[in-house]
């Protein structure tokens, strides 16, 4: 029988009999008819139509009826299914009253109890996605739950029960961030695959949902193997979603999104490989529309991927196509569009490492338009601000560099002085962003000799050392740092505390340096330069024998071939020399003539220190000839290197 006479049918049984005792089950019948046509054809007015005939039928039904509970169910489905068509907010309360009901119709043992606590579930969870109140979630979980309890492994419905507690946990997760949800969602969804035959069609969205949420707890906690179960879920469901498949794009650019992630944390080459390739895959599955809205996504991910290959094989072709990738992801965010500012970033980003490679000037001019705009896209209290603010900075920093103008340094400033502004007191950042500045400012003062330069960037780095224990990885950095500023305050002011505070902090930086630390040569040259200033101030002979003593150590940290061999040389010869004169040992002689006889053969013909190589051991060789005439032996020595001066000049003249 078709399916509008049956509906005839009913519609005649029930007008012919309107005293009938039957007629709630006629009206009911009808209802199921007309609800059948309804999901056929989707037409409103059946859906209307059914509605009121199960809500008639139930109305005619006494409390105790044993059908009424299914009647309630039937109602409630109907009044569920119009809300999400019309989104009537009387209908989903409507619903969850009938549900309740029937619930309560349906004590344990009953056997349709777990459909009740289902349907309640559903309905629940239904109302917070329409109003977002957690406690409507929290609701839903619970009736999930008991449903589940009900459901052994072996119940059917089992599989069913746990993808939709396992959806509504995963909404908790997104909502309030708790990893137990995240850690309940990964088990939930390890027992719906083991209880689904390997032909079901959910297997793929079940991997899916799993490799999500073992990726996201793998970005919380960093536990290698959430990486590698993500990588394998999503391949999983990759083979089971065919070209074509509505799901298989999404599928294959997360797969290609992990990958590139175990990349980054392993330095597998293969995954960098295979990311590229899904990640081409999928872009070549998006229509070329500028308004799609996976395409800027696609080609951002794939030319950051090349753009990671060029940071290792330093092939310009992989630097060259990725920024072609991103510029054609910029043109797909006009002006105005929502995520220009990150498009810009991206490409100005790559541009500047082109810069570095290449030294084209107009790239550098170019990343700077494209930061600087997107600056302007991030304004005052724009969460990105902060990152924008750095990245002009950087870029000016490098311009300034290249060009010494003073109005990029000053631009720097500006932008740093800024970024620290957003950066609270206690994030992990703020002693970077401090250093940053207070070197930026200290430069200014190289240039400038602006006292108040030099006073501001010691404040900042007194507030970085703050910042920074003793087991801080920085914290040798910001004493040096901090110690370099004081040192040379007393250059220009003379006072002697700020000297001796520098040679304190110098001592602990070189503390921090042990032997074999990659930095402890600075950190002794900087302190033997502060002990020797110290010296030369105040003469004391344990000054002299310290600097002796830590320019013994760097000389034997820089190799026989290194260009500064030949400075570090003269340097300790001098510091050797210095001694000899206040004590006239014979052995300090002749170790500072030693020294600079090897600083003088290091340094050839038109190096910069020949000159003062050679005066240097002349005057050692002549003390040691005639140790008694020093004064004469300097003057006279002074006349003879001013006559090879003036000599030298002569034979440069045009004849």
């Amino acid at each position: 029988m078709k399916l509008d006479d049956a509906i005839a049918q009913c519609h005649e049984e029930g007008a012919l009999n309107p005293g009938d005792p039957r007629r709630a089950v006629r009206l009911n019948k009808l209802a199921d008819a007309i609800y059948s046509r309804f999901n056929q054809f989707r037409k409103v007015e059946d859906l209307e139509e059914a509605i009121a005939s199960y809500r008639e039928g139930l109305s005619l039904l006494p409390l105790d009826h044993p059908q009424r509970s299914n009647y309630l169910n039937k109602l409630a489905n109907a009044l569920l299914v119009r809300f999400k068509q019309l989104g009537r907010v009387e209908d989903i309360e409507e619903a969850i009253t009938h549900y309740h009901e029937a619930l309560t119709l349906r004590p344990l043992p009953h056997p349709d109890r777990s459909m009740s606590l289902n349907n309640v579930a559903v309905a629940i969870y239904t109302r917070f996605e329409r109003f977002g109140r957690v406690e409507n979630l929290e609701e839903a979980i619970t009736y999930f739950r008991e449903a589940l309890t009900l459901r052994p492994p072996s119940h059917p419905a089992r599989p069913d029960s746990l993808g939709k507690l396992t959806t509504a946990i995963n909404t908790r997760f997104r909502q309030l961030g708790k990893v137990e949800d995240l850690d309940e969602v990964i088990t939930y969804s390890r027992e719906t695959l083991s209880l689904l035959p390997l032909g079901n069609p959910s297997r793929s969205s079940v991997h899916n949902t799993l490799a999500s949420a073992s990726y996201v707890r793998f970005n919380r906690l960093g536990t290698i193997e959430d990486l590698e179960g993500a990588v394998s879920q999503h391949q999983e469901a990759l083979a089971l979603l065919p070209l074509g498949h509505p799901l298989h794009f999404n599928t294959l650019n997360n797969l290609a999104i992990v990958i590139f992630e175990r990349f980054n944390k392993l330095g597998r080459m293969e995954d960098l490989g295979e990311a590229i390739t899904h990640h081409r895959e999928a872009l070549a599955l998006i229509p070329l529309e500028h308004d799609h809205p996976q395409r800027f996504n696609s080609l951002s991910n794939l030319a950051s991927a090349i753009n990671a290959r060029f940071k290792l094989s330093h092939k310009v072709d992989d630097l060259e196509e990725s920024i072609a990738y991103f510029r054609k992801a910029l043109i797909l965010c006009p002006s105005g569009h929502p995520i220009r500012a990150i498009a810009l970033n991206n490409l100005a980003t790559a541009i500047v490492i082109r810069f570095n490679q290449l030294g084209r000037a107009e790239d550098l001019e170019e990343a700077i338009t494209y930061y600087q705009e997107a600056l302007t896209l991030h304004p005052a209290g724009h969460p990105a601000r902060l990152n924008s603010l750095v990245n002009v900075a950087a870029a000016l920093w490098i311009r300034f560099g290249q060009l010494g103008k003073i109005k990029d340094l000053d631009e720097v400033v500006l932008y740093q002085r800024e970024a620290l502004t957003l950066i609270s007191l206690d994030h992990p950042a703020r002693p970077g962003s401090l250093s940053d500045v207070s070197n930026t400012i200290h430069t200014r003062f190289k240039l400038l000799d602006r006292v108040e330069d030099l006073e501001e960037s010691i404040s900042y780095f007194r507030e970085a050392l703050t910042l920074c224990p003793p087991d801080h990885p920085i914290r040798p950095s910001s004493l040096n740092n901090l110690a370099t500023a004081i040192v040379i305050r007393f250059n220009k002011l003379g006072r002697l505390e700020d000297l001796e505070e520098g040679i304190t902090y110098h001592r602990e930086a070189l503390l921090l340096r042990p032997p074999r630390h990659p930095n402890r040569l600075n950190s002794i040259v900087n302190l033997a330069a502060a002990l020797w200033v110290r010296f030369s101030r105040l003469g004391k002979i344990e000054d002299v024998d310290e600097v002796v003593t830590h320019q013994r150590e760097a000389l034997s940290l820089v190799p026989l071939d290194h260009p500064q061999r030949p400075s570090s040389l003269i340097d300790l010869a001098s510091a050797i020399h210095a001694r000899f004169k206040l004590l006239s040992r014979s052995e300090d002689l002749e170790e500072s003539i030693t020294y600079f006889r090897e600083a003088l053969d290091q340094s050839p013909p038109g190096h910069p220190i020949r000159t003062s190589s050679l005066n240097n051991l002349a005057i050692g060789l002549i003390i040691r000839f005639n140790p008694g005439s020093t004064v004469i032996i300097l003057q006279t020595l002074t006349l003879i290197v001013l006559t090879c001066v003036v000599h030298n000049l002569v034979q440069l003249m045009p004849v």
